[in-house]
């Protein structure tokens, strides 16, 4: 994500051009928009810093079937159950 509308990952010249969006899809805009991705992603760090089993759990791969990823953490003080819905989902 880049930091501003302008772009700003360097003063050089980037490998490949800023994806669309990049006027609302920057840190700069998104950093005080609680909704935003960038929040989004900060919450799920935050949490996962404040958890010993998200952290340094050990790690129990669960069959959930098709298109779910689920998995326990595990730690002597605590199990955390993550699931992951992969399905993409398309409006026609």
């Amino acid at each position: 994500m880049p930091w501003s509308a302008a772009g700003a990952f360097t003063t050089g010249t980037p490998w490949f051009g800023f994806a669309p969006g990049l006027a609302i899809n920057n840190v700069a805009t998104q950093t005080n928009d609680p909704q935003s991705l960038l929040s989004y992603y900060r919450n799920w760090i935050a949490a996962r810093k404040h958890s010993p089993g998200l952290m340094k759990g050990e790690l129990t791969p669960l069959d959930a079937g098709a298109q779910i990823l689920a998995f326990l953490r595990n730690t002597s003080g605590e199990s955390v159950l993550v699931v992951h819905n992969l399905r993409l989902s398309c409006s026609a």
